[in-house]
């Protein structure tokens, strides 16, 4: 989540875009292989939330959950972000050319 609050500055540079492209890319590997672990501590809050007849244990990991799909949509925007500024860089070079 810190990682994407920071708004990268590429400076026009391809090789910049590249990178921070690959960093995103890395993070998005890292936060998808959490989804399974996401899904079995929900699966679990269930069952310990029946048992209990409490709610609140499920709360907590739905909260979990809505946080674990903005990080995802945050950093789906930010390669987006990455891949059409990248485009518009290529474009313009053509363009040049």
């Amino acid at each position: 989540e810190e990682n994407l609050q920071l708004v990268p500055d590429t400076k026009g540079e391809l090789g910049e875009m590249k990178t921070l492209l690959e960093r995103y890319k890395h993070l998005q590997e890292e936060v998808t292989k959490k989804q399974t672990d996401l899904d079995h501590l929900l699966s679990e809050a269930k069952e310990l939330s029946s048992w209990a007849k409490r709610p609140l244990v499920l709360e907590e990991v739905t909260h979990l959950q809505q946080r674990y799909n903005k990080l995802t949509a945050g950093c789906n925007g930010r390669k987006e972000q990455l891949e059409s500024e990248m485009q518009e860089y290529l474009a313009y070079h053509q363009s040049l050319q």
